[in-house]
């Protein structure tokens, strides 16, 4: 039994996802595949557009069994990434991840895109070049990060790397942990095929990237924009779920956060003992220029635009609001770093056919395995604590209703 990862957003699952796992099957012989997937809150610092368990489906479905012409785009167990971590920065994001794949006990290939012109060989040498850096090299880093470059830019002008995009810096961090922890598993590279990354224009309509699908998707129901969602883009088996989905669910947008984080500023503008760097990602030049401007009305998305600067993404500060607006602190991210990141395996779905993997699993993993929230709810209580603050976001008509519902839910099963 071969199985594969793939440490994952799928915000929402496309075409390119599911080209993905195909690849995995058909070139690597994967006969199984892990989604390790981010929960309700993702990596660029936003709230997910659908929750997890619709995305834990979607992912299981994926482009079908047996009705497309090439099956086998779709995932057999999804697992979530522990919310402390899934929000964190491209290297710790990589870094628990990875850990979790391994921590399962089954992982035999690591599976991640990748973006021309970079090749699996040329980001395994920048993984290289990092770890081995002397000390020259990490004085000149710091000294590109203190004239003011973000560190993907100052990144790129270490290396010499033009290829260094948001997914080649992923799977750069994910070649460094595997190397870190003797390379338990293998790496499998796909190239990235259709639109880029960030475009919200969609030129390629089979296989249109993930924020131009979350564009569409907040545009739906705007009645002063006709734009209609580009089906073409999500497997076929997917559209009916998407229609109902547009047409009664309640996407949850990064701007549903913005009372809550303007309550969080201006009460440590009025407090200076409410020290906004306490929060993960948060600097004190961070801190202090969100605290200069706590009084001026601005939706989320508007207060990132206003705090970005040359050196801080708009990534990097997407990811503080989000962790003041959760009260997610340094301390707590810390803490679980400290004590291996990874203590429980928490199971978001599975498909009926993948016991055989389930049972391996349970037989080789080194952490616990969660399918009933009700029955740990000490050891995931600031996971749950997270979610609520996501449940309220919503104003859905269908879906987990608060804690409660997140204590009572299964894990979602396909067949």
């Amino acid at each position: 039994m071969k199985v594969a990862a793939v440490i994952c957003e799928l915000n929402p699952f496309h075409n390119g996802h599911a080209l993905l796992f195909r690849k995995l099957r058909e070139e690597y012989g994967a006969d199984y595949i892990i989604a390790v997937m981010s929960g309700n809150y993702v990596q660029r610092g936003e709230p997910a557009v659908f929750d997890k368990y619709i995305r834990a489906e979607m992912a299981l479905r994926g482009d079908g069994i047996s009705c497309e012409p090439k099956p086998g785009g779709h995932a057999d167990l999804v697992l979530e990434l522990p919310p402390v971590f899934a929000a964190s920065s491209a290297k710790e994001f990589a870094a628990v991840g990875v850990r979790l794949a391994v921590a399962a006990g089954v992982v035999h290939i690591l599976g991640f895109g990748i973006e021309a012109p970079a090749t699996l060989d040329t980001l395994q040498d920048y993984a290289v070049r990092l770890d081995n850096a002397d000390r020259e090299q990490n004085a000149e880093l710091q000294q590109l990060l203190s004239g003011g470059l973000s560190y993907p830019a100052a990144l790129s002008s270490l290396l010499g790397a033009d290829a260094l995009t948001p997914n080649n810096i992923l799977a750069v961090e994910y070649l460094r942990t595997l190397a870190e922890l003797g390379r338990p598993i293998e790496a499998a590279a796909v190239l990235r095929q259709g639109d880029g990354y960030h475009e919200t224009n969609i030129t390629d309509h089979d296989l249109a990237s993930a924020s131009a699908l979350r564009e569409r998707i907040f545009r739906y129901r705007d009645p002063g924009k006709t734009d209609r969602f580009p089906y073409s883009a999500v497997p076929k088996i997917l559209h009916p779920f998407y229609r109902s989905l547009l047409d009664e669910y309640s996407c949850v947008h990064p701007d549903t956060l913005s009372s809550l984080l303007a309550e969080h500023l201006v009460l440590a503008a009025e407090d200076p003992e409410n020290d906004l760097s306490r929060f993960l990602d948060v600097s004190s030049e961070i801190a202090g220029r969100l605290c200069a401007r706590a009084y001026y009305p601005m939706s989320y998305t508007e207060r990132i635009a206003d705090t970005k600067t040359r050196q801080y993404t708009y990534s990097r500060i997407s990811r503080a609001l989000l962790h003041i607006a959760l009260g997610m602190t340094k301390a707590e991210f810390e803490e679980q770093k400290a004590t291996g990141y990874i203590h429980y395996l928490r199971v978001l779905g599975f498909r009926r056919g993948a016991d055989p993997l389930l049972h391996a699993i349970k037989k080789h993993a080194s952490v616990p395995i969660i399918t009933k929230p009700a029955d740990h709810k000490e050891l995931l209580r600031r996971d749950l604590h997270f979610d609520q603050i996501y449940y309220s976001l919503q104003t859905a008509r269908s879906g987990p209703a608060g804690i409660r519902g997140e204590l009572e839910r299964s894990p979602v099963i396909v067949d």
